[in-house]
């Protein structure tokens, strides 16, 4: 990869002098506003160290398949600082949106000094060549492991939370709040019947959409205290009318501990990465290509007990550009820790399966045609190479495709912001 920024000129005294002024701004701003920089904390995060160690990861199984790599760098444009050990040179540049790591004749097309040529990318063997392209999605998976463990390990097993039936919130403006509930009431008693799990409660309540119904709660006294409330009718993306009460339940988490959580996280990160790969299924899907054009024309401000099951299919089928990663982050501060280590878990997956998809430019797609050399070879019993000219539309392509729905998510996530899960 090559750095588009390169030629850009930029003082060292400058950029030096700049650097400290942005390090005290930050840390007066972040005493300041805690939230906001810690928004900005969590897409530092995520555009500096996350993509750092995806390149690092190329970088590291290069030098070990005895590549050349000439170059490694966090950030992109003018340098701001670099040292050369060896072949390589680090440093750092002055635009942080990630970073890159320069392997020589990544393709044919690329034209290098007779001298290197065993020791270009495209003259190694499939082995050498897919650890190498295969260690970058690898670090999104290993990051996300970590956070996992770390919520696992010290918060609780939160993927086999058990919601109960005290109540952590009330929705202003809900039916919840309009009958008199409070956040501490335990419900146990629902339209007559009691009530012995949130399960149980929650299906009552699903039920009975438009309807008046009495609510008993023990609110921490001997007293017990009988409400009414009429639920709100709401859509669900199936077609079927559910209510609504607007409640949240306290959750209660088993806490297996940091040691225990070990063995956990395998499993657990095997449901997630599925569950994303399951979501990318269906967002990339006609259909859901569909419901995410229909949100360009459907009325996002409408109220939630008025949307219909296609609004919420489109809903449920957004793109989220850095815009809406923001939004999410700034939500996701406020509410702490979890709630952003959950977000930078789900960040993580999506990215490293991402960069799995077999197309050009994608990891996954140079895995695809190493894998083709590989047969090819087999096939001719001769070192194939892949003419990249004739891949270069189908690189265009799907360039053109992420380039409409960055674009198309970015106008989305500025105009009509999506509900934040936090």
């Amino acid at each position: 990869m090559k750095d588009p920024f390169e030629n850009i000129p930029l003082r060292a005294r400058s950029a030096v002098l700049g650097s400290m002024i942005a390090v005290f701004l930050i840390v007066l701003l972040s005493m300041l506003y805690p939230t906001t920089m810690g928004t900005i904390g969590v897409i530092a995060f995520f555009l500096i160290i996350v993509i750092g160690f995806h390149e690092l990861g190329h970088f590291v199984f290069a030098k070990r398949a005895g590549m050349k790599v000439t170059e490694f760098f966090i950030g992109f444009g003018p340098r701001v600082w670099s040292v050369t050990k060896g072949e390589t040179e680090y440093g750092i540049k002055a635009l942080p949106l990630g970073g890159y790591c320069k392997i020589i004749g990544m393709t044919n097309l690329e034209e290098t000094d007779p001298e290197d040529e065993e020791r270009t990318f495209r003259s190694k063997g499939f082995f050498a060549k897919t650890s190498t392209l295969l260690a970058g999605p690898a670090t999104h998976f290993i990051l996300a492991g970590i956070m996992m463990w770390a919520v696992i390990g010290f918060r609780g097993d939160i993927a086999r939370a058990t919601s109960t039936t005290t109540l952590r919130g009330v929705a202003t403006g809900s039916p919840a709040a309009n009958a008199g509930l409070r956040t501490g009431d335990r419900i146990i008693a629902f339209d007559q019947q009691r009530i012995t799990s949130y399960t149980q409660l929650s299906g009552l309540i699903r039920s009975r959409p438009n309807q008046r119904v009495a609510i008993v709660v023990d609110r921490g006294t001997t007293q017990r205290l009988t409400l009414s409330a009429k639920l709100l009718e709401v859509a669900q993306a199936e077609g079927k009318p559910i209510g609504r009460l607007g409640i949240e339940s306290a959750i209660k988490y088993e806490r297996p501990g940091p040691l225990r959580a070990l063995a956990l996280v395998p499993p657990r990160l095997w449901e997630s990465t599925t569950q994303t790969l399951s979501g990318f299924g269906h967002v990339f899907s006609p259909s859901g290509f569909r419901n995410y054009l229909s949100n360009f024309t459907r009325d996002t401000a409408k109220p939630a007990a008025t949307k219909t099951a296609a609004d919420l299919r489109a809903e449920q089928s957004r793109f989220v550009s850095l815009v809406g990663v923001g939004n999410l982050a700034h939500d996701a501060v406020a509410s702490g820790w979890v709630a952003v280590f959950g977000l930078l878990i789900g960040i993580n997956l999506s990215v490293g399966l991402l960069n799995l998809l077999p197309l050009i430019p994608f990891d996954g797609g140079h895995i695809a045609v190493a894998a083709y050399e590989a047969v090819m070879s087999r096939v001719h019993r001769r070192r194939y190479r892949a003419d990249f000219a004739k891949i270069m539309p189908v690189a265009v392509a799907t360039l053109s495709l992420f380039a409409f729905i960055f674009l198309s998510s970015l106008y989305l996530d500025i105009a009509h912001p999506a509900v934040s899960p936090f």
